[in-house]
C-alpha cells in the first residue's frame, strides 16, 4: 500500500492545532465537493481530505499516526509494522462512527481493525424529580466510555503468568489546541495460558461516566513480542530444531528447549529434513493445552579441516547418495557406471572428450604421453579416441582430487589399480577368495 502523508494532503504542519486542521479541511471540502468542482481528479481529493480530517481532526488516531514517524513520503510504499500501536490508549473499541470501507488501504491498515472492534460505552438512562412550581428537573446518566490499548508481552509471561508494570501513552488536547501525549502507568496480572489476540479487562479504567454512570472499563488487546527461538499459531508453539546429519540418519535422545525449560527428545532414525516432532501439552497452558512442534533441520558441519574434508570424502566413496536423483539429475558415480557400458567400438573426437570430462586439451595430451590413454589414431587435433577414455580420465580426475598427485604419479596409480582388477577377476574366475586357503596343520 502507499504511504498518506495527512498532513500534506490538508495543507497544514505537523505542529497545527486542531483549529487549523478543521479550518483547512473545510476549505479543501469546499474546493473539491463533487457538486461544485467537475474537474476529473476532484472527487479524489475530496475523499482524501475526507479521510485526512478522520484521522487528525481525532487526538487519539492523530497521536498514533505521528508514532509512524516523519521520515516517510506521500506515495511511498509502506506496510504497518508489527504492532506499531502497541502502548497507545483509545477510547471505546471503534472511537468514531465513520465507515472504513470508504476509506483507502492504507486508512484500514492503521485503524480498519479497531474501528471494527466494539463500540463506545452503552448508552445511559434519565432520572427525574419534581421541583416546586411544576419544574421538572433531569439528570443525565451515561457510563462512560471504554479504553482500549495494545500491549506485548514474552510468550513465557503466558505460560507462566506474570504481574508487569504498563506504560500507556495517552493522548489530549492542550490549552492551545495542540495535541499532547502523557504516559499512564498501570499495574496488571497477565494470567497463565493467554494468547495472543486476547484482551485483558480492567474495570473502571475506561472514562469516567457521566451523572452516576459507572465508569468504563480498560481492555488490553494481548500481542506476542518476537521470540528468537519460538513462534505461536493459536496456543501451538513452533521451533525450528537445528541436528546433525548423524542424529537424524541413527536417531538419537537430545535436549529440547520450551518456554519452561528444556526436556528431552527422541529422535527417530531415518528422519529427514522438514520432519515435524510433536511434544503433547508443552504448548501454550489451556484446557487442553496446546502442543509443542519441533521441526527438525538438518545442520551440515563445516570442512574447515584435512580431517573433516577426508571424511567428506570418504563418504562420498562409500555412500552411493544422489539428493537430486527425483530431478533426474545422475550423481559422477552414476555417470561413470554408465560410461562403463559405452560399447569399446564407439569413438569420440578430443574435441568431445574434453568437452565431456570438462578437462583441458593439455592434460588430455599429458595422460595421453604418460599411457593412461591412447588414441586410435594420431592425426593431432583430430584423434580420435574409444568412449572408455571417458572411464579412465574420471579415474584420473579422482585420483588426482583425493591423492594430488601428477600426470605420472596418476599413471603409476591406475597401473596398479588396473593390476589389482585384473587379479581379482582372475581370481573370480577360479572362484577362490583371496583372503582364504587351504593348508595343513604341521
Amino acid at each position: 500500500m502507499e504511504y498518506k502523508d495527512y498532513y500534506k494532503i490538508l495543507g497544514v504542519e505537523r505542529t497545527a492545532t486542531q483549529d487549523e486542521i478543521k479550518r483547512a479541511y473545510r476549505k479543501l471540502a469546499r474546493t473539491y465537493h463533487p457538486d461544485v468542482n467537475k474537474e476529473p481528479d476532484a472527487e479524489t481529493k475530496f475523499k482524501d481530505a475526507g479521510e485526512a480530517y478522520e484521522v487528525l481532526k481525532d487526538p487519539e488516531k492523530r497521536a498514533a499516526y505521528n508514532e509512524l514517524g516523519a521520515n516517510w513520503q506521500q506515495g511511498q510504499q509502506f506496510r504497518p509494522p508489527p504492532n506499531w500501536d502497541a502502548g497507545s490508549e483509545f477510547s471505546g473499541g471503534g472511537y468514531t462512527d465513520a465507515d472504513p470501507s470508504q476509506f483507502s488501504d492504507f486508512f484500514e491498515g492503521l485503524f480498519g481493525e479497531r474501528m471494527r472492534g466494539t463500540g463506545r460505552g452503552g448508552a445511559g438512562g434519565t432520572g427525574a424529580g419534581a421541583g416546586r412550581g411544576g419544574y421538572q428537573r433531569r439528570e443525565f446518566h451515561m457510563p462512560g466510555e471504554d479504553h482500549h490499548a495494545k500491549v506485548v508481552i514474552n510468550l513465557r509471561d503466558a505460560y507462566t503468568g506474570a504481574k508487569r508494570e504498563i506504560t500507556l501513552r495517552v493522548p489530549e488536547l492542550d490549552d492551545t489546541g495542540h495535541v499532547t501525549v502523557k504516559d499512564r502507568t498501570l499495574s496488571i496480572t497477565i494470567p497463565k495460558g493467554i494468547r495472543e489476540g486476547q484482551s485483558i479487562r480492567l474495570a473502571g479504567q475506561g472514562s469516567p461516566g457521566m451523572g452516576k454512570g459507572q465508569p468504563g472499563d480498560l481492555y488490553l488487546e494481548i500481542a506476542f513480542a518476537p521470540d528468537p527461538h519460538f513462534r505461536v499459531e493459536g496456543k501451538d508453539v513452533y521451533l525450528d530444531l537445528p541436528i546433525t546429519p548423524w542424529e537424524a540418519a541413527l536417531g538419537a535422545s537430545i535436549k529440547v528447549p520450551t518456554p519452561e525449560g528444556a526436556v528431552m527428545l527422541k529422535i527417530p532414525p531415518g528422519s529427514t529434513k522438514g520432519r515435524t516432532m510433536r511434544l503433547k501439552g508443552k504448548g501454550i497452558p489451556s484446557n487442553p493445552p496446546g502442543d509443542m512442534h519441533a521441526v527438525l533441520k538438518i545442520e551440515t558441519p563445516a570442512a574447515d579441516s584435512d580431517k573433516a574434508k577426508e571424511l567428506y570424502k570418504e563418504m562420498e566413496r562409500e555412500l552411493p547418495f544422489n539428493p537430486r536423483a527425483s530431478l533426474g539429475v545422475r550423481s559422477m558415480a552414476e555417470q561413470q557406471k554408465q560410461s562403463v557400458i559405452i560399447l569399446d567400438e564407439e569413438e569420440i573426437t578430443l574435441a568431445d572428450l574434453t568437452r565431456t570430462c570438462r578437462v583441458r586439451t593439455e592434460w588430455v595430451m599429458e595422460l595421453v604421453d604418460e599411457g593412461v590413454i591412447e588414441p586410435r589414431s594420431h592425426a593431432g587435433p583430430q584423434w580420435r579416441f574409444s568412449a572408455t577414455s571417458i572411464v579412465r580420465i574420471q579415474k584420473a580426475q579422482r585420483l588426482q582430487s583425493d591423492l594430488g598427485v601428477n600426470v605420472p604419479g596418476i599413471a603409476l596409480a591406475l597401473q596398479l589399480l588396473d593390476r589389482i582388477d585384473n587379479l581379482e577377476s582372475r581370481l573370480r574366475a577360479a572362484s577362490v577368495r583371496p583372503d582364504l586357503h587351504d593348508h595343513d596343520d604341521d
